[in-house]
């Protein structure tokens, strides 16, 4: 995976954002990237083309990546979902969190920071992933009883 030809489409072909977003919205089709795409999708959050930001972000929650370039993804993604200024980007960062299940729970606290986003969507995603965790870590203390 390699950002920078889009990234060189998107700012000598502006007008051809459109069409490109809709070829890349996340989840259609599915993309997932190896160990070795890690780099270039953590760039990828850093892009001044929102769709290249939204791509990355959403690619970065493939749970399969491994809990050691997961120590290296979840804080990116943390960061992003609240410093992006893009709210489709702080929406996709908390559904991507959430894809890292147990080893996303030391960032409850920065979820619950979005909490107050400005947008509704960011604040719901933020409160279905503290529901979620919330109601898993029940469940965990109910079976240990």
């Amino acid at each position: 995976m390699n950002y920078r030809p889009l990234e060189d489409v998107l700012t000598s072909r502006p007008e051809y954002a459109t069409a490109l977003a809709e070829e890349l919205k996340p989840g259609t089709p599915p993309c997932r990237i190896n160990t070795d795409e890690v780099d270039e999708a953590l760039r990828g959050l850093q892009s001044e083309h929102v769709l290249v930001r939204r791509h990355a972000v959403d690619v970065l929650g493939e749970r399969q990546l491994g809990r050691a370039v997961g120590r290296r993804i979840l804080p990116a993604l943390s960061n992003a979902m609240v410093h992006d200024p893009d709210p489709t980007v702080r929406r996709l960062a908390v559904l991507s969190l959430r894809w890292w299940q147990r080893d996303a729970h030391p960032y409850v606290d920065v979820v619950r920071s979005v909490l107050d986003d400005t947008v509704g969507e960011v604040r719901a995603a933020a409160a279905d992933w503290i529901r979620e965790r919330d109601d898993l870590l029940e469940t965990a203390r109910d079976i240990s009883r």
